[in-house]
């Protein structure tokens, strides 16, 4: 069965300057390492996440407004915190992460960040719905 996953996590920054956005996308594990379980009960191993994100990249990198056409913003930067790329840059140990950063191009999506009225980044995607067993 195929679903989609959607997750909404605050924007951490916002360069009001450049009308730039940053945050986190997408957590798969707690800082201990533990895999998160979203609010539709499902998980996302660190492996699937840096996947997905760099097919986004590959193929996307274009975001919008709550799922809808139409491209408002840009990628502009993107990193897979996982214990290996942590430990590469030096960055202490916690959740395996995906930070992101969007360039908003669109001066009606602009405003509605500025305001606080989108103040989460929401992704999206397809999967396969398999069986996990919580510890």
């Amino acid at each position: 069965m195929s679903v989609v996953c959607i997750a909404r996590i605050p924007i951490s920054k916002i360069d009001v300057e450049q009308h730039r956005v940053y945050g986190i996308a997408m957590t798969a594990t707690d800082a201990s390492g533990a895999l998160v379980i979203d609010h539709q009960n499902d998980v996302i191993t660190p492996a699937d996440l840096e996947e997905a994100a760099y097919d986004y990249i590959r193929e996307s990198r274009v975001g919008g407004v709550m799922h809808e056409p139409g491209a408002t913003s840009e990628l502009i930067t993107s990193v897979v915190l996982t214990p290996e790329v942590r430990k590469a840059m030096g960055v202490p140990e916690g959740p395996c992460a995906w930070f992101v950063g969007f360039q908003i191009n669109d001066p009606t999506t602009w405003a509605r960040v500025k305001s606080g009225e989108l103040s989460e980044f929401s992704i999206e995607g397809e999967a396969t719905r398999e069986p996990y067993e919580h510890a």
